[in-house]
C-alpha cells in the first residue's frame, strides 16, 4: 500500500487467476466468486493473513504483527438443488454487487431465480441471497431437490470451527438464543490449555423474507450499508431488499444446524412462507456471514502512532498511566478504550423512536486506589476501529457526545467492588438506529484523567482464557405494522369465500349480507423469537359518502403475530342495502403500541335486493301469441337483458325443463344471447333468471314460443275406397305425385277405424271412411316421382298391417334406384331381431327399416330391426327415420307404436351407420323393393295414412299421429 494506510474497499473486480472469476482486490478479508458444479463452493471468504482475531499482539508497543498458520476459509455451496452456479455477473449499478444464474445440465438458465452476492463496503464479509421469483420456481427446485428444500452450506477449513453465537441479553436478566453462529481458529483453549479461541467470521441471523410490502427503495449510489461516516443527520434512509427485508415484508427464520464435528452449518429454508398464499414474491434467502469485527483496541497519548493494543487480550486501562508498577508506563500517558460494535443484528425498519433503552457493560479487572471515581462513557466519534486505530485517530470525544458515568472501584479487598459495570447508552443507539448505521462505536475514559489515582482497567474480550466479551444491549420495540392490503378481506358469511380488499369506491366489493366479516392479518417485527410480541386489531366501517362512522369494533383480543383477525357487523349497526362505506384497520401490540387507521380503505357495498327479472326476445322465435314460428332443428337466438338492472353477474336459462340448461356470464346491465335448436314442434318455453354480483337472484322470466310443424312431403290418406288411384294431400312442387296400381291391390278397412274407432259404433263419424289399400304379394303402388333425397334426413311412416299368411321379408314402403330400392320399410324374419321366440323355439319376425349401401345388384345393406313383434292381423304404425344431422355420423331408426296401446310406445332402435353417398331418383313404391326392375321382398298386407318428411319428426307429433289425433 505504498507504506500508507488506505481505506479498505468491498468493491468486486475481474479475477486475473481465475477466468470468469471476480474476486475483491483491496478489502479487509480475500473474497472470491466463481461459477461452480453442483453442490461446489462459489463463494469463498478467507482471513490468510491474521486481520480478524488478536493473533500476535501482546499489548506491547511497537509490537510487529504476526499472521496465522492456517488458511482461516469459509467456503459457501448450495449442496440440496442439482444445478450449476453459472459464471458471476457485475451488477453494472452496484461495484459490491455480482449475480450469478443458475444452470440446468441441458446448459439452459433457470429464469425466476439467481444467486446475489453483495459484499460489505470494507470487504469484511459478504452476503449471499437466493433470489427466487414466485412460489412455482421454489417449487420447481424443492422438487429437484426430491423434497429436502433449498440449503446454503458453510464448510470451513481444517484450522476453524463453528459453534453458536452467544446468547443475548433480553434486558430482563434473562439471555435468548441469538439465532446466530460463529467461526472461531482452533487454539489451545478447545484444547484445555490456556490460549482462549479467536473469533474470525460471525454469521448474522439467517432469515428468508417475501415482498409483502411492495417494490423496495434502493440507495441512490446502490450501496447498502451506511455508517456516520457517509450519513449525515436528517438524510432519508434507504432500503435494499437483498441486503434486509423492508417493513411489511413477511420474515421467517432459516433452520440452521451446526454439524456435530463443528466442520459446517446449514441453514434451510422455511417450507412454510412459500405455502402462504398471502406471501407476494420475489423472495429472498439470506444466511449471510461477515468477518467477526467486534473490535476494540487501546490508545495512549503518549505513543500517538502506534496500534499495538489493536484486539488487546486481557484488560486494558483509562486515565493516567501510572509510571510506577507498570512496566508499559516507561512514560507519562492517558489511556482510553474504544469498542465497536456491528448492528447487523438490529432488524431493518428500528428508529430512535423505538429504541426503549441501551447499555454498554464491560468487566472492571482493577483500580489503582479503594476510592471510587467516574469513568464516563463517550459515542466517540469515528465508527471505525481498525489495526491501524491509534490516539492521534480516536476521533472527537466532545461533551455533545457524552453518554453516561459510573464511579466505581475494581480493586481487590475493597469494599464496594464492582466488577461487571453497566453503562446507560441509549442516545448511542437512538442516533445509530435513525441514522442506519451499520456500526457504533463508544469510548471509555477516566473522568479526570490528570491523577494516576484514578486509574482503572477493563476486559474487551477475554480474561486468562475466559469469556468476559465487553457488550452493547439495545432494548427496542417497534410498533406492530399496519395492517397490510393483501391481508384485508371481506367475506359474505363466516365459511363464504376472502374477497379481495377493493381500494376503489367505483369497484366496491359486493356482498349479499348487511352484517358481513372483515379480517386482516396482525404482525409485529417483534413477533417472532426471542420477542415474541403478540397483536390485537380493531376495524371501523365508515359511510362513505357521508363521511361518518357507521360502526367502531372493540380490539380484538391478542394473538401470535400474523394471525388473522376477523369481525363482523353486530345487527344492531347493519349496513344499508345498495349503500357504499369503507372499512380501515388498526392494530396494537402487546407493550400498547399501535398504528393508525390503516392507509388502506376496503370498499364495500351491500346487497341484499334481487334484480329484475330479464327480458327474454327473439326474432325467429317471437313469444307467443306472436304466432307459429321456425321448426325442429331450426336454430335461433334468443336474447336476455337486464330489464333495467344495473350490477349483473350472470343470467341462467333452461330450454323445456332442462333440455338445454347451462348460464353465461355478463356484467352490469349487460344483454347475452345463445342460440337453441328447437327439438319439438308446438309449444316451447325457456325461463331465465338473472344473478347479481353480491348472488341474489331475481325472479323467474317465462318466455313461451310455438315452434312450426315439419312440413309434409307426401300424405297419402288412402281413404278413396274406389278405384286405382290415391291422391297425395301435398301438391306444392316439389312433389311425388299421386299413387297409382293395377293389379294385386284391393282397398279394405283403414287402421284407425280398425283400432280406435268405437267397437259398438259401426258408423263412428271419425273414422266411418277410413280405408286402407291391401297387397296380396303381387301387386305394387308407384308415384310419379321420388318422395325423398336419401342421402338427406327424412321421416317415413304408415300403419301396418301383415296378412294372416305373411312370411319372409316384406317392404311395405320403398324408393327405387336405378337397379335397387333405396330404403325399405317393412316386416323381417332375419335373425338379429330382438324379438321372442315361439312355442315352436321360432324367432318371431320383427319391423325394421334397411337402407342398401349403393345402387348395384349385388350391393349390400344396414338396418335398424325392431324389438317389437310383426303379428298377422295386427295394425302398428312404424316410422322409419334417416338421421344426417351430423353429417359424418348419420343414424337409422325404426319407432313402432300399437295405436290401441299409445302410451306404451318403446324407445325407437337407432344404429350408427356409414352416410349414404348415392342417389334414387326413382319413384316411391308400396308392396315391395325393386332389383334391376322386377319386384323384391314382396309385401302381404294393408298399408294405410302414408306420410313423407324430409326432415326430422318430434315424438310428440308421431304420438298423436299414432293414436288418431293428427289428421293433416
Amino acid at each position: 500500500m505504498n507504506e500508507a494506510w488506505e481505506p479498505a474497499s468491498g468493491e468486486i473486480v475481474t479475477d486475473p487467476a481465475e477466468p470468469g472469476g471476480l474476486t475483491v482486490a483491496a478489502g479487509v478479508f480475500d473474497i472470491d466468486l466463481r461459477s461452480a458444479g453442483p453442490g461446489e463452493p462459489f463463494a469463498e471468504l478467507s482471513d490468510p493473513s491474521g486481520t480478524a482475531g488478536d493473533v500476535g499482539w501482546n499489548n506491547e508497543p511497537g509490537q510487529a504483527h504476526t499472521p496465522p498458520a492456517g488458511d482461516r476459509k469459509v467456503s459457501i455451496s448450495l449442496p440440496t438443488i442439482p444445478f450449476q452456479v453459472g459464471e458471476p455477473v457485475l451488477d453494472p449499478d452496484n461495484p459490491l454487487r455480482a449475480e450469478f444464474p443458475l444452470v440446468r445440465p441441458d446448459e439452459s438458465t433457470i429464469t425466476g431465480a439467481a444467486v446475489v452476492v453483495t459484499v460489505e463496503d470494507d470487504g469484511t464479509g459478504l452476503i449471499p441471497v437466493l433470489r427466487i421469483d414466485d412460489v412455482d420456481t421454489y417449487e420447481m427446485l424443492d422438487q429437484a431437490s426430491g423434497g429436502a428444500g433449498v440449503s446454503f452450506v458453510y464448510e470451513v477449513s481444517d484450522d476453524l470451527r463453528v459453534e453458536a453465537a452467544d446468547p443475548v441479553d433480553a434486558g430482563d436478566g434473562t439471555e435468548l438464543d441469538s439465532g446466530e453462529f460463529q467461526v472461531v481458529e482452533v487454539t489451545t483453549a478447545s484444547q484445555g490449555g490456556d490460549e482462549p479461541d479467536v473469533t474470525v467470521f460471525s454469521g448474522g441471523r439467517a432469515q428468508q423474507w417475501d415482498s409483502s410490502a411492495g417494490s423496495p427503495v434502493t440507495a441512490p449510489d446502490g450501496s447498502h450499508a451506511r455508517t456516520s461516516a457517509d450519513v449525515a443527520e436528517g438524510d432519508a434512509v434507504s432500503v435494499d431488499r437483498l441486503i434486509a427485508p423492508v417493513d411489511g415484508d413477511q420474515v421467517a427464520d432459516m433452520d440452521v444446524e451446526i454439524a456435530a464435528d463443528g466442520r459446517s452449518v446449514v441453514a434451510t429454508t422455511d417450507d412454510a412462507m412459500f405455502a402462504d398464499p398471502d406471501a407476494t414474491g420475489p423472495f429472498y434467502v439470506d444466511p449471510q456471514i461477515k468477518g467477526g469485527l467486534h473490535e476494540w483496541t487501546a490508545v495512549r497519548s503518549g505513543w500517538p502512532t502506534s496500534s499495538s493494543s489493536y484486539k488487546f487480550k486481557d484488560s486494558e486501562g483509562v486515565g493516567l498511566c501510572p509510571t510506577t508498577g507498570y512496566p508499559v508506563c516507561d512514560r507519562t500517558s492517558v489511556s482510553r478504550l474504544l469498542f465497536e460494535f456491528s448492528l447487523s443484528g438490529l432488524p431493518s425498519g428500528v428508529t430512535g423512536s423505538h429504541v426503549s433503552s441501551a447499555t454498554f457493560s464491560a468487566l472492571g479487572d482493577h483500580s489503582y486506589t479503594c476510592n471510587k471515581y467516574a469513568v464516563s462513557l463517550y459515542r466517540t466519534g469515528t465508527n471505525s476501529v481498525s489495526s491501524s486505530t491509534d490516539w492521534n485517530s480516536k476521533g472527537s470525544w466532545s461533551e455533545d457526545l457524552f453518554l453516561s458515568q459510573k464511579s466505581v472501584t475494581h480493586r481487590d479487598g475493597c469494599a464496594g467492588r464492582s466488577s461487571r459495570v453497566s453503562w446507560g447508552a441509549t442516545p448511542a443507539a437512538e442516533k445509530a438506529a435513525n441514522l442506519d448505521w451499520s456500526y457504533v462505536t463508544l469510548g471509555l475514559r477516566a473522568a479526570d484523567e490528570g491523577s494516576q489515582a484514578k486509574w482503572q482497567r477493563y476486559v474487551a474480550n477475554t480474561l486468562n482464557g475466559s469469556s468476559h466479551k465487553a457488550q452493547f444491549t439495545v432494548t427496542f420495540n417497534r410498533p406492530p405494522l399496519m395492517p397490510s392490503t393483501a391481508s384485508m378481506r371481506t367475506k359474505a358469511t363466516s365459511t363464504g369465500d376472502e374477497l379481495a380488499c377493493a381500494t376503489s369506491s367505483s369497484s366496491a366489493t359486493v356482498v349479499r349480507t348487511r352484517q358481513p366479516y372483515f379480517q386482516a392479518r396482525g404482525t409485529d417485527p417483534e413477533g417472532e423469537a426471542p420477542w415474541n410480541q403478540s397483536v390485537e386489531l380493531k376495524f371501523r366501517v365508515i359511510d362513505h359518502v357521508a363521511g361518518t362512522v357507521r360502526w367502531e369494533s372493540s380490539w380484538t383480543g391478542l394473538q401470535a403475530s400474523t394471525s388473522t383477525h376477523r369481525v363482523r357487523v353486530p345487527e344492531s349497526k347493519q349496513l344499508t342495502s345498495l349503500r357504499t362505506y369503507r372499512w380501515q384497520a388498526a392494530a396494537r401490540d402487546s407493550s400498547g403500541k399501535s398504528t393508525g387507521w390503516s392507509d388502506t380503505n376496503c370498499y364495500v357495498r351491500p346487497d341484499v335486493t334481487g334484480p329484475n327479472a330479464p327480458e327474454v326476445n327473439s326474432s325467429q322465435y317471437p313469444a307467443w301469441p306472436a304466432g307459429v314460428s321456425g321448426g325442429v332443428a331450426q336454430a335461433g337466438t334468443f336474447t336476455f337483458s337486464a330489464n333495467g338492472s344495473t350490477d349483473l353477474k350472470l343470467y341462467k336459462y333452461s330450454f323445456n325443463d332442462g333440455q338445454k340448461a347451462d348460464s353465461i356470464t355478463t356484467s352490469g346491465s349487460g344483454s347475452k344471447s345463445v342460440s337453441f335448436a328447437p327439438s319439438r314442434s308446438g309449444y316451447n318455453e325457456v325461463e331465465v333468471q338473472s344473478q347479481d354480483v353480491a348472488g341474489n337472484w331475481s325472479p323467474v322470466e317465462k318466455y313461451e314460443f310455438w315452434v312450426g310443424y315439419p312440413a309434409r312431403d307426401g300424405l297419402w290418406h288412402l281413404d278413396e275406397g274406389t278405384g286405382t288411384t290415391s291422391l297425395n294431400e301435398v301438391t306444392t312442387a316439389p312433389t311425388a305425385g299421386n299413387l297409382t296400381w293395377s293389379t294385386g291391390v284391393s282397398w279394405g278397412t283403414g287402421a284407425l277405424r280398425e283400432t280406435v274407432a268405437d267397437p259398438d259404433d259401426p258408423d263412428d263419424p271419425r273414422f266411418v271412411d277410413d280405408k286402407a289399400l291391401v297387397f296380396d304379394g303381387t301387386g305394387f303402388a308407384r308415384t310419379s316421382g321420388p318422395a325423398v333425397a336419401i342421402d338427406k334426413s327424412y321421416t317415413i311412416m304408415a300403419f301396418i298391417k301383415p296378412a294372416a299368411d305373411f312370411s319372409g321379408v316384406g317392404a311395405a314402403i320403398s324408393q327405387e334406384g336405378d337397379k335397387r330400392g333405396a330404403f325399405h320399410l317393412g316386416y323381417t324374419d332375419n335373425a338379429d331381431c330382438g324379438t321372442d321366440f315361439d312355442e315352436t323355439d321360432h324367432q318371431l319376425p320383427c319391423w325394421g327399416l334397411w337402407v342398401k349401401d349403393a345402387d348395384t345388384l349385388d350391393s349390400g345393406h344396414v338396418a335398424a330391426r325392431s324389438d317389437v313383434p310383426a303379428v298377422a292381423g295386427q295394425w302398428v304404425h312404424v316410422v322409419g327415420t334417416y338421421d344426417a344431422s351430423d353429417p359424418a355420423h348419420p343414424t337409422l331408426s325404426v319407432r313402432v307404436c300399437n295405436p290401441s296401446a299409445p302410451f306404451d310406445t318403446p324407445e325407437p332402435v337407432t344404429v350408427e351407420i356409414d352416410p349414404v353417398t348415392w342417389t334414387a331418383p326413382g319413384p316411391m313404391r308400396l308392396g315391395s323393393g325393386v332389383r334391376a326392375g322386377v319386384p323384391e321382398w314382396p309385401f302381404r298386407g294393408a298399408v294405410d295414412d302414408v306420410r313423407v318428411y324430409r326432415e326430422l319428426v318430434e315424438p310428440e307429433r308421431l304420438d298423436r299421429i299414432c293414436w288418431g289425433a293428427d289428421a293433416s
